[in-house]
């Protein structure tokens, strides 16, 4: 039993966000009630709506966590903080800012001054019980269509 779950996945990323045109916030009860009942592991909430963040958060067992906030919407990251403090759920912070030539940090010091940035954010604001901070670094994935 115990090698099973070693094998089993660490979290579980769930982004409706837009799919198909559908209505994320009509989706979440139904799909999330059957989720939680099947699923042992942690939740990755993906969405940009706040709403559905916090309606999503209601169904999570445990830890949960968001991705993820970035300083392009500011105003996101505060409320985002907030819903984290409020469910403590972990955050997700992208390494992107409101810089209007250069958005995505591509230096070690960009990426590290918008980590810095939102850490002390989110635990002078928000407080260090926060369930926790993951600072993503790297850059999207690039693809031509072949």
């Amino acid at each position: 039993m115990r090698g099973d779950k070693c094998e089993a996945a660490r979290t579980l990323w769930i982004y409706a966000c837009k799919a198909r045109k559908r209505d994320e916030k009509k989706d979440i009860p139904p799909f999330y009630e059957k989720l939680i009942r099947k699923v042992k592991a942690p939740v990755m909430i993906d969405t940009t709506d706040a709403t559905a963040i916090e309606l999503a958060l209601t169904y999570c067992q445990g830890k949960a966590i968001l991705n993820s906030i970035i300083w392009k919407m500011a105003k996101k990251v505060r409320a985002r903080g907030s819903i984290a403090h409020e469910f403590g759920a972990a955050v997700v912070v992208g390494c992107i800012d409101e810089d209007k030539l250069q958005a995505q940090a591509f230096t070690r010091e960009r990426k590290l001054a918008i980590a810095q940035r939102s850490f002390k954010l989110l635990t002078e604001k928000y407080g260090p019980e926060v369930g926790g901070h993951h600072f993503r670094s790297a850059g999207f994935s690039v693809c031509d269509g072949r």
